[in-house]
């Protein structure tokens, strides 16, 4: 054989390895995914019952948004005993934390969010649920990365007050989710199945009208009706309705008004929500002639009064992530979803009949993954616009159950539920696991992310200065930081722009 016909039979040997090796290290790389996925789910597994114990203990503390003192403090110990750095009061919100565990190089970095934040009829929203579910997820994966020498780091967000004041706004204000490369969130639900649908954007303004009280009988024309400005603006946007896109929304309700019909009012008061596709279809809405601030400084204008409207929660709408809700169905059709028994069936009839409704039973299918929009808002739509989202609903409740009702509180609360959060927890460790082993997947959702986020832009709407109402002490037997005392806000401006200095 001549010299050049050895060089290319040398050339011909490199190729033909590279094409049988290639293969063989993507098997390797995917058996030892499989391998650290086997020993999440089985740790999940092997400590369901102590996690369904946790969530009990949630579940009966039943603490309201930022009040969660207990709550906190109980998924704190949960992760610090197993490893996690731990730190607590973000935002400012002393129930906030954030637990971190790392491996080798760091990267990449993994969030796993959990709520545990209960309403005024309990945990009706299942966050005792999502909370101990959430950390357990987190737990496992530590657990697999060690056993299996993964590098990364894993990531629990402790999110308080969802349902109440939308903590992940503040957080995400704060920078606190800042450099994760994905994260995951899950739900207590009525089916099994990943979305990759959107929501609403949404804000919400403190309205305060101000006038000059008087003698409604004996010198009506002394006073200007703070109450005829709320009146006539809130006139103003029921003609506007007509002229918003689908599918806007505008709703509010008046919390001050008057104290007595002999007293020319001096103040009213309206909180005022506005929803729309995004934070720039809301700002439009506001923004445009004849739009939403317009129809207060109408009101002010034709009353004689004044006007203020500072924004005092606001969400942005989800961003989807069509990839990464594949990829968790991925998982969810390997794991086994929750077998329930005759026993749970049985109770979820009894509750139908106990609160007068139409259940259909406890539903074990696992459902491809749906691009439903919701007309709803949430706090973790501001997330999505920081990183890359992924999210999973579990069967946790019969299929018909409406949302935070006392039907919900009792399944939330029963082996029902606890069914449904182990599955998730092992759902979510396994697509952690994904992520972290296999680039080519966590490439492809942020690849999607980046061109689902182009023309957007995301702004903290929420003024710097103010902040969610923080109870000013904590319990004495709290184990986290003591509440910080910030200044009051500014004093918001007025909208009629001509009164401003």
């Amino acid at each position: 054989m001549s010299v050049k016909g050895k060089r290319y039979f040398v050339v011909f040997l490199i190729l033909a390895a590279v094409l049988v090796l290639q293969p063989l290290a993507a098997v390797v790389l995917a058996s030892e995914a499989t391998a650290a996925k086997e020993t999440a789910v089985s740790w999940v597994k092997e400590n369901a019952q102590h996690f369904g114990d946790v969530s009990r203990k949630l579940w009966e503390y039943a603490e309201v948004g930022l009040h969660e003192f207990k709550s906190s403090d109980l998924l704190v110990g949960e992760l610090e005993k197993n490893g996690f750095k731990v730190e607590r009061g973000q935002a400012g919100m002393p129930t906030a934390f954030v637990g971190t565990f790392t491996r080798g190089s760091g990267k990449p970095v993994i969030g796993i969010i959990a709520e545990f934040d209960a309403l005024p009829n309990g945990h009706s929203c299942g966050h005792n649920l999502f909370g101990a579910g959430s950390v357990a997820a987190a737990i496992a994966t530590k657990v697999a990365m060690e056993k299996k020498g993964i590098d990364g780091t894993v990531k629990l967000f402790g999110t308080p007050t969802e349902d109440t004041h939308g903590g992940k706004v503040w957080m995400a204000r704060e920078g606190v989710f800042d450099g994760c490369d994905a994260i995951l969130i899950w739900h207590p639900g009525t089916k099994n199945e990943a979305k990759y649908g959107s929501n609403l954007a949404v804000q919400i303004l403190d309205v305060t009208f101000t006038g000059k009280s008087a003698h409604a009988g004996a010198a009506p024309e002394k006073g200007r009706s703070a109450l005829d400005g709320l009146m006539i603006a809130s006139m103003a946007m029921e003609f506007l309705r007509e002229h918003m896109i689908e599918p806007m929304r505008i709703h509010y309700v008046i919390s001050a008004g008057g104290q007595a019909t002999n007293v020319v009012p001096d103040l009213a008061k309206m909180s005022l929500g506005l929803r729309g596709p995004k934070m720039a279809d809301i700002e439009y809405l506001r923004s445009r002639e004849g739009g939403i601030d317009d129809c207060l400084r109408a009101g002010a204008l034709a009353s004689g009064t004044d006007v203020t409207a500072p924004v005092v929660g606001a969400f942005y709408n989800l961003i989807p992530n069509k990839t990464g809700a594949y990829l968790l169905y991925e998982n969810m059709k390997a794991i086994e979803p929750p077998k329930f028994t005759e026993e749970e069936q049985e109770m979820a009839k009894s509750l139908a009949q106990k609160y007068n409704l139409s259940l259909e039973g406890l539903d074990s299918t696992v459902y491809e993954p749906s691009s439903e929009m919701s007309k709803g808002s949430e706090d973790t739509g501001d997330v999505s616009y920081i990183a890359p989202v992924l999210k999973l609903y579990a069967a946790c409740a019969a299929v018909g159950s409406p949302g935070h009702s006392p039907v919900n509180v009792e399944q939330y609360g029963s082996s029902i539920g606890q069914k449904g959060m182990v599955y998730a927890a092992e759902v979510l460790a396994a697509t952690a696991l994904d992520l972290l082993t296999d680039k080519d997947k966590l490439e492809a959702v942020q690849k999607e992310f980046e061109e689902n986020l182009k023309g957007a832009e995301y702004h903290p709407v929420i003024a710097e200065d103010r902040w969610p109402p923080i109870p000013e002490q904590n319990p004495p037997d709290f184990k986290g930081p003591a509440p910080q005392i910030r200044p009051a806000p500014k004093a918001p401006e007025s909208l009629l722009y001509w009164k401003k200095k």
